[in-house]
């Protein structure tokens, strides 16, 4: 993008939570819609907890290898979330390698998880969707 123009930014949509089977079918097309949409100028990328968003959270981490440009908010509802031991190790990686951490409360309470999803889609052009946990689409705002 050059000088004096807007960053373009994208959010993620899916599933909570996907079966082993289902992140294999759906890790390579979600790396390969991520990278055409960084090719198209799209630099900036807000995700969250939820089993898609972590997986293009941490395909983001690693495409910031070849893309520097590329910019990881993490946004997560609360401090006090409970996490199964593999979600809780990629819950850290990503927490740890992201540029920015936006925490909407320090415990769970009612109004969190809508918040949250507010503010990963605030000021989004782009959406990556992942319907029926199989189905990846680009979706302009």
């Amino acid at each position: 993008m050059h000088p004096g123009t807007k960053t373009a930014v994208c959010c993620f949509s899916g599933p909570k939570h996907m079966t082993k089977d289902e992140e294999h079918r759906i890790s390579k097309r979600l790396k390969n819609t991520i990278e055409e949409l960084i090719k198209q100028g799209v630099t900036h990328f807000n995700t969250g907890i939820d089993a898609f968003d972590q997986m293009a959270g941490v395909h983001l981490i690693r495409l910031k290898t070849a893309y520097p440009d590329v910019r990881l908010n993490f946004v997560i509802p609360c401090l006090d979330r409970r996490y199964t031991p593999e979600n809780k190790f990629i819950y850290n990686f990503v927490l740890c390698k992201a540029d920015t951490l936006s925490v909407v409360s320090a415990i769970y309470d009612e109004t969190c998880m809508a918040e949250q999803k507010r503010r990963i889609s605030k000021n989004a052009d782009f959406c990556i969707s992942c319907e029926n946990n199989s189905c990846i689409k680009v979706i302009k705002l």
